[in-house]
């Protein structure tokens, strides 16, 4: 884990309310797992005083960068958004516990709905460096608020989209597109980041195809060391459930743990 203040080498908008910002921290970059976060402090004043968790978009460790996508959602998500190109960001990660590529699945599917791609995305760069093949479900309300489509097809993934109102791909839920290829084309390993239902969706999937899962929590963290509890959650197999916390257990987890 590293604290350090990142030069800013990109921010714009990348989506209604989304952007897209690319900081220079080679130190992190170097160490980061797929399925990782950092804490961002988004303004240089005490107010806000936290730092906000971020899952890790994308890494590039050729050139030291790593990217984040992300909401704006409240006061600090709105003051990060006005960084500008060049500012200095303090930033401190990687932190938490990420995916786990299982050997044997050489074809994998990653599922993520809104915001929650920025963390299934993580996984498929990772699986595509090691030449696996990778299936993106990627899902939104609407056409403008689909997520790194584009990004994906750039790795190589086969990308397939669902939209609320159909405008745009298929209409209905993500993991109908999921339940298909399931069956046909031998996946081995799934990961999905979004809604609980879109988890309870998954794991039913998973478990019907004896697919093993894993999922990211989205979870609201104020310290993102395991200082503050803030973050615990109830997980674990039937009849034998723990606290544990999100940000030093998770934020990754065995999709059939977070079942309740």
């Amino acid at each position: 884990m590293h604290q350090m203040m990142a030069a800013v080498r990109g921010h714009r908008p990348e989506r209604p309310g989304y952007y897209r910002l690319t900081l220079e921290a080679p130190q992190i970059t170097g160490e980061a797992q797929a399925g990782q976060f950092v804490m961002i402090r988004c303004a240089p004043t005490l107010e806000p005083l936290l730092r906000r968790p971020f899952s890790i978009f994308a890494t590039r460790p050729e050139n030291g960068e790593l990217e984040i996508l992300y909401r704006v959602v409240g006061r600090g998500t709105q003051l990060l958004s006005e960084v500008r190109e060049g500012s200095p960001v303090d930033i401190v990660g990687p932190l938490g516990h990420g995916y786990t590529l299982l050997p044997e699945a050489r074809t994998i599917a990653v599922v993520g709905r809104g915001v929650g791609v920025a963390s299934v995305f993580s996984v498929a760069q990772a699986a595509r460096r090691e030449g696996r093949r990778v299936f993106a479900f990627v899902s939104a309300r609407t056409r403008d608020l689909l997520l790194a489509v584009e990004d994906l097809k750039r790795l190589g993934c086969q990308v397939e989209i669902s939209t609320d109102d159909g405008d745009a791909g298929y209409q209905g839920l993500v993991t109908d597109l999921l339940a298909s290829k399931a069956k046909s084309e031998g996946i081995g390993q799934v990961f999905v980041c979004g809604s609980r239902r879109l988890i309870r969706a998954a794991a039913e999937i998973a478990r019907e195809a004896g697919i093993r899962a894993q999922v990211s929590l989205e979870q609201q963290m104020a310290c993102g060391v395991a200082a503050c509890m803030g973050c615990a959650r109830l997980v674990g197999t039937p009849g034998n459930k723990v606290y544990k916390k999100v940000c030093k257990d998770g934020p990754v987890f065995w999709i059939e743990e977070v079942l309740d």
